[in-house]
């Protein structure tokens, strides 16, 4: 039982832990103390560019500013906002979660500038770049329909009540151009303006379900059908693009659901500004993400690939995460979840990619820990727990349907987050489960979205405690991960072979955190400061991995690879490894006087 409690101490050394969220939300006050520019503007162009190597993309969007709460912006001066991610040509970067803004889009930024000198390559008059101070929490969507604010976190009632409240934090509302305010009449019940059913109440985004709105007063001239959106929780409504209504009639409508929406009311904003809404709310339970291109209308769904030719993805992790073993173990935790649940396969490489430092699209599946205040990380922000970043690309059309793969997902951590890493559901309250967000940005990974239901995987927001769900994967998005699963095995795109099937990766050889959690952890003992010098290495010439630099006596030596599967043991501290190929291993040694030591080696 001694080898389980070194095991223990080898993947589970972390610190003490609480309820987590994707985003860490912080207060308005907060951002207005460290946004150095807010401003009341509208998003009037946008565009994407890929950098000098390729493999990165950021948008520019180009900000018409209506007043300013802080800072000093040049009368008649638009503002540059960059973000992280994007489509240029038939290219998608796509980062899971981010401020992802559309043209027309009004409301409160929130902003700071930008330092690095090294975007030359973007065009722009203007080389004075901004980004979202906190990211997606730096932007207050403006509602001038219905004159209201929406916000992930922060409800504010009317349009007045923010800016009220923001003069009272700056001091200043300085108007350089008044917002133009549409006369609409809001008719909920009116019996010549009404929605009185629609069908069916529950179904899918982003798969194509097609959604029969029937009532009156719709107008024979197209305008607006706006769904809750789920990556804010429904605390806005988004207008579906004009691809997705397939009939409007005064008194039928049909669309198809985009991957965006979320469980909520239906809204119809008529050609004459009347606005219709749904007396019930429609169930949205599983969403897929699209693919959307700048230079096509229209949504896409995406297909999996069978990338490595294992069946599906490889993982690598690189440096600054292989050397947090605690993180490591959390990981496969979380792969083993989806493998058993869905057959999905992913795999981990125990192949080390020393020369990639950081996510960026190079043919690896990367995951990787980062600073938040690093110039090129895709963190947002310190309060942006990690990310997934997906990027998509296309070979043609199928008929009428542009074919888009998931050709390659890396993952970003925050190092700055004080991270839970035990296999242990009771989760303390001054941390950050990692198993739990991991668990979730591989449904990202998987080409899942956001839903709004408390208690679900995807939900936008969820929190990770005691009686959560976010660690297991609930009925619906398991439903969801099999229709996207089940649409990427049709054969025949991008030169692509098909997703393959994978078993549960969990035998009897690997480690089974659930025995090692239920043992007195008072029984498990430090490494000795006598042993802090230990060192293992490969000796090529010998064929063997040896250990220097131990005082004690050994009793057993274990050799383990990536996955916890014991490769070999010796009494001695050399370890036969001529016939193991090149990767990396954990050599475990459990000496005579209790304080057991383990140590990382490399095998070129």
């Amino acid at each position: 039982m001694r080898l389980f409690l070194i095991l223990y101490i080898f993947f589970s050394i972390c610190s003490i832990g609480s309820a987590q969220m994707l985003v860490r939300p912080i207060s308005t006050a907060h951002q207005v103390t460290h946004s150095k520019t807010i401003v009341e503007a509208e998003v009037i162009e946008k565009k994407s560019y890929q950098n000098p190597s390729n493999n990165d993309i950021y948008t520019l969007h180009e900000l018409k500013v209506y007043s300013i709460f802080k800072g000093e912006v040049a009368f008649q001066k638009n503002i540059q906002l960059l973000t992280r991610g994007g489509s240029v040509g038939m290219e998608i970067q796509k980062i899971h979660p981010n401020l992802e803004l559309k043209k027309g889009d009004i409301g409160v930024f929130m902003l700071s500038k930008i330092t690095n000198n090294s975007l030359d390559w973007i065009e722009s008059d203007s080389k004075e770049f901004y980004k979202a101070y906190s990211g997606l929490q730096g932007f207050y969507l403006y509602d001038t329909f219905k004159y209201r604010v929406s916000h992930p976190f922060h409800s504010y009632e009317t349009i007045t009540k923010l800016q009220t409240y923001l003069k009272s934090l700056t001091g200043k509302h300085q108007t350089l151009k008044p917002i133009s305010r549409p006369v609409v009449e809001l008719r909920t019940n009116a019996t010549l303006n009404e929605i009185t059913d629609f069908s069916p109440i529950v179904l899918s985004a982003g798969v194509k379900d097609t959604l029969l709105i029937s009532g009156s007063g719709f107008g024979e001239i197209i305008g607006d059908v706006l769904l809750p959106d789920a990556d804010s929780g429904g605390s806005s409504h988004r207008s579906v693009e004009s691809t997705n209504i397939l009939n409007w009639s005064d008194s039928e409508i049909q669309i198809t659901v985009p991957s965006k929406a979320g469980t909520g009311k239906i809204e119809i904003h008529t050609f004459g500004n009347t606005i219709i809404e749904s007396e019930t709310d429609l169930t949205i339970l599983k969403a897929e993400s699209n693919a959307t291109f700048d230079e096509i209308d229209g949504e896409y769904r995406v297909k999996l690939i069978n990338q490595d030719g294992k069946g599906g993805y490889t993982w690598h992790y690189l440096d600054n995460f292989l050397t947090n073993l605690s993180a490591v173990a959390a990981f496969q935790r979380a792969i083993a979840t989806w493998t058993c649940a869905t057959d999905m396969s992913w795999l981990v490489s125990n192949q080390q990619v020393s020369d990639i430092t950081q996510a960026s699209k190079d043919g690896y599946n990367t995951v990787s820990f980062e600073s938040p205040f690093s110039i090129n990380t895709p963190l947002s922000s310190p309060e942006t727990l990690g990310v997934t970043i997906s990027y998509y690309s296309t070979c043609g059309r199928s008929e009428d349907e542009i074919i888009v793969i998931l050709e390659e997902v890396d993952m970003v951590y925050n190092n700055l987050i004080n991270w839970y890493y035990l296999d242990n559901e009771i989760i303390p309250d001054n941390t950050y489960d990692f198993e739990g967000t991991v668990t979730h940005e591989l449904g990202h990974a998987l080409n899942l979205g956001h839903v709004i239901e408390t208690g679900h995987l995807m939900n936008y927001q969820t929190d990770i405690g005691t009686e959560s769900a976010t660690r297991y994967i609930d009925q619906n998005t398991l439903d969801a991960a099999k229709i996207m699963r089940d649409y990427s095995k049709e054969i025949g795109y991008c030169g692509n072979t098909s997703i393959v099937d994978k078993d549960c990766i969990l035998d009897d050889n690997e480690i089974n955190t659930d025995e090692l959690i239920s043992e007195n952890q008072n029984d498990i003992q430090s490494q000795s400061d006598n042993n802090s010098n230990a060192l293992a290495y490969y000796n090529s010439t010998t064929g063997n991995f040896e250990v220097n630099n131990i005082i004690s006596t050994l009793e057993m030596g274990y050799v383990y690879d990536l996955y916890g599967q014991l490769i070999t043991t010796s009494e001695s501290f050399s370890f036969e490894a001529s016939a193991l190929t090149s990767g990396i291993y954990f050599i475990l040694l459990e000496l005579e006087d209790h304080n057991d030591v383990s140590l990382k080696v490399f095998k070129n």
